[in-house]
């Protein structure tokens, strides 16, 4: 019996390495004009991370990377043109998203299943994988150009690129669109808020919206264990953050009156942690 349940953890866990396998980076990428690689692939695995992003590899790690490539590609009969692309592979889709908003930054250059683009930077996220893609021409490239090569190394990763499935469980009433955000560790700053969905939300002061957020944990009395340091830390006359646990979630409010929370926790906060 032990060496079948031994057995399961083991397919389990290579099906999830296989899942966070990155792929490889051709030698060619897009219809014409292509991209054409110019220097050979680089990998780096969540221990050998520092040595590409030295200093800067934390937040990575932090949020579940498994594993990175790096190539350099120019665009055909332009040698001017060239660009770094760095292709990270997380777990879940709800991983890469989650870093994905954390770095945010620029406007949406249609690629991918979110995308944000600067002068000399384009990110996206699809499916386990986030991307980043660094002009690095001695004169910038025109903004088409780099989302074209976004384009390309989109069409490598396999699927449609939906939002992830895990934000599910938070409320759409009076939910601020593009506000929603995953944290793998580190919600409100705290270690033991882990595994946490939140997004923004409109209140009766409009002056002052809310964050709810839920956190799913590992077994039922898990979550009332979490609840519990919850209150111990945050609770109080003037708590900032309330909460509740049903089976095994932790949902609660940011920055909520008392008044805000009575009419979420009653309402559809609580559906919000029946749904499945």
């Amino acid at each position: 019996m032990k060496r079948l349940a031994r057995l399961g953890t083991l397919v389990m866990l290579g099906s999830l390495w296989t899942q966070a396998q990155p792929l490889a980076l051709p030698d060619r990428l897009g219809a014409a004009p292509a991209f054409v690689a110019v220097s050979k692939q680089e990998d780096f695995n969540a221990g050998s991370l520092y040595n590409y992003i030295d200093g800067g590899a934390d937040v990575y790690i932090e949020e579940g990377a498994k594993g990175c490539m790096v190539r350099s590609y120019a665009q055909k009969g332009r040698k001017d043109l060239e660009f770094e692309v760095a292709l990270f592979a997380f777990a879940s889709d709800l991983e890469a998203f989650g870093l994905f908003r954390q770095l945010q930054t620029g406007d949406d250059a249609k690629v991918g299943a979110e995308s944000a683009q600067s002068p000399l930077r384009l990110i996206f996220w699809k499916a386990g994988y986030y991307a980043e893609i660094v002009d690095k021409s001695s004169k910038p490239a025109e903004p088409a150009v780099l989302a074209a090569l976004g384009t390309s190394v989109s069409n490598l990763i396999p699927g449609t690129g939906s939002i992830p499935r895990g934000l599910s469980v938070l409320p759409r009433p009076q939910k601020i669109a593009g506000s929603e955000r995953y944290w793998k560790s580190g919600f409100l700053s705290r270690s033991l808020m882990d595994n946490v969905v939140s997004a923004v939300y409109a209140t009766s002061s409009a002056a002052q919206p809310c964050t709810l957020f839920v956190m799913t944990c590992v077994s039922d009395s898990a979550a009332y264990a979490k609840l519990g340091k919850i209150t111990k830390e945050f609770g109080g006359a003037d708590a900032r953050v309330s909460a509740l646990a049903s089976h095994d979630r932790v949902a609660g409010c940011v920055g909520c009156t008392r008044a805000e929370w009575e009419t979420k926790k009653s309402g559809m906060l609580i559906e919000s942690m029946r749904r499945q």
